[in-house]
């Protein structure tokens, strides 16, 4: 965070400025939705200031105090008595709009600021006129300035880290990309970035297309601030929203070294060490003569920017496996996306102790030790052992004979008839084919069948292309057809229009004289040789006499 009075880096969890003593409220955040400190009023006026204290413009906005002036104009602190809020309000000087004409599009300009709603864009309100002065009011913040904070820290020699220029580049570029959906700033400089306590301001929007182009690019180098103004500003050519990018880059070349361009780039890095390779090939792009070679957004040109503070800002230190292993606990788990403890492999357990072997029971010397099933066995003992091993056998008349038969005796038992039988049934059960007999899918049928599919395939297409063709042909000879059985009727109609016409004019034709059966004949023959239509007009000139 940086302080709004003196614009020092401070962190977020501290309560007092180190360098101003600035008190921050709130553990040094509070929110940014009105004024903050307030000033004390002054009746104090700068000099060329249209207005004082306690001055009413348009009968709406009592002026509260004079908050200072710039190339463009004044800007006072005032309270608007219609909707009883406070508001900042900045009157243009009357000799940068002097026509109806130009006066009509600072007003048309305004409106269209109007429509812009952003966290980092400086609210605009009303425009109008007062005494002949255009004026317009915005939201007021009372903050500093990103000059005075550059400014503070030049004099001190000191420059800005990447990581303390990314917070404020941050929220510059958010409000321009913001911004650039109505059109571009084309007044972008650090006196237009107000610093708040959490968050920035950029104000001004749309006043540098308000003005007419020639008299606003003189009142800015009158006080020496077209440096940050794009070269097809200043030389009167088309602009757009990569003219804020050359702006926002010599910000950035001012924060890191404290130079701005004079007629030509300066080089950073032989003012400023720090400034790497890639932090001046981005300051570079931004600041190219040609709009084409610039980035084309602001959010680009910081997108690299951020990518420059990743690559630079060292890795964050691992956690020591001695001292964790010594006297912090061990750390918990990671859980899994369904709320499961991660499977850890299975670590090899000691095996259970092997309890000592009991002493041998009374009787049982150290010569004679009881067999053991994990060596082997002298055959004269094992044959002792069986002798004396089990209970004592039943007498031979207290026990049932079991008949013992030989698998060979139930063979030789059976008849040839059975033989023959069982051979016959093995014989028919053919025996199954050995592993070799069973031959792979050569690779000649593979790709026989590879090749069958990609003519299948062919034969598809052409044939769908072909029916397509046919069902093309079709319908233009269908539309052919129809076309001329139209001009057909057309003609017919005309002809006959043209018949009837003729035998209207007949009809008013006085008839020629003829003999009765030389006009009998004559009409009976016309009659079936001409159309009725035509037939009718000859006997309506020629009658019998």
């Amino acid at each position: 965070m940086l302080c709004y009075r003196c614009g020092s880096h401070v962190a977020d969890n501290v309560d007092t400025c180190p360098t101003c003593g600035q008190k921050l409220s709130g553990g040094g955040l509070r929110q940014a939705t009105g004024t903050f400190s307030r000033r004390r009023s002054t009746s104090q006026t700068i000099e060329g200031a249209p207005y004082k204290a306690q001055d009413l413009v348009a009968n709406r906005y009592l002026i509260k105090d004079v908050v200072g002036g710039g190339p463009l104009g004044f800007v006072f602190r005032a309270h608007d008595k219609e909707v009883d809020v406070e508001v900042a309000l900045k009157v243009v000087n009357a000799r940068l709009c002097q026509t109806a004409e130009e006066r009509r599009a600072f007003a048309k300009q305004l409106r269209l600021a109007r429509k812009l709603s952003h966290p980092n864009l400086a609210r605009v309100y009303e425009e109008g006129e007062d005494q002949d002065r255009p004026f317009f009011t915005s939201q007021f913040l009372d903050g500093l300035t990103l000059r005075k904070i550059i400014d503070l820290r030049l004099q001190k020699g000191q420059f800005f880290a990447l990581h303390e220029i990314e917070p404020i580049l941050s929220q510059v570029c958010s409000a321009l990309d913001g911004a650039h959906k109505v059109g571009p700033h084309t007044d972008i400089k650090p006196d237009n970035v107000l610093v708040l306590p959490d968050l920035l301001k950029v104000t001004d929007f749309g006043l540098g297309l308000a003005l007419p182009r020639l008299p606003f690019v003189q009142a800015m180098k009158s006080r020496k601030a077209d440096r940050y103004l794009a070269p097809e500003l200043i030389e009167g050519g088309e602009v757009d929203g990569r003219c804020d990018v050359y702006s926002v880059g010599v910000i950035l070349g001012e924060m890191l070294s404290g130079l701005t361009p004079d007629g030509s780039v300066p080089e950073l890095f032989r003012r400023n060490p720090n400034v790497t390779q890639q932090l001046e090939g981005v300051y570079r792009k931004a600041l190219n003569s040609n709009p084409n070679a610039r980035f084309k957004t602001a959010g680009e040109l910081f997108a690299e920017l951020s990518a420059i503070s990743k690559a630079s800002s060292p890795p964050p230190p691992l956690p020591n496996k001695t001292e964790s292993a010594i006297g912090a606990p061990p750390p918990l788990r990671p859980r899994t996306m369904s709320g499961m403890l991660q499977l850890q492999p299975r670590r090899e357990k000691p095996g259970p102790p092997v309890p000592a072997m009991p002493p041998p029971p009374p009787g049982q010397s150290d010569e004679n030790p009881l067999p053991d099933a994990t060596q082997p066995v002298d055959p004269s003992r094992l044959e002792a052992a069986l002798k004396h091993v089990g209970p004592t056998p039943e007498p031979a008349e207290n026990r049932e004979e079991t008949a013992v038969i030989d698998s060979g005796q139930i063979i030789a038992s059976l008849d040839e008839d059975d033989h023959l039988a069982t051979r016959a049934q093995v014989e028919t059960v053919a025996p199954p084919p050995p592993p070799e007999a069973i031959e792979p899918v050569s690779e000649g049928k593979t790709w026989f069948l590879v090749i069958l599919l990609v003519f299948l395939g062919v034969g598809v297409g052409a044939g769908g292309g072909f029916y397509l063709i046919q069902r093309q042909k079709a319908a233009a000879e269908e539309t052919r057809r129809r076309a001329e059985e139209e001009q057909r009727q057309k003609d017919e109609a005309a002809r006959v229009e043209a018949e009837r016409q003729a035998a209207l004019a007949a009809a008013n034709t006085p008839p020629v004289p003829m003999n009765p059966l030389v006009f009998s004949i004559w009409s009976r023959t016309l009659a079936l040789s001409v159309p009725p239509a035509r037939w009718m007009a000859a006997t309506a000139i020629i009658r019998p006499s």
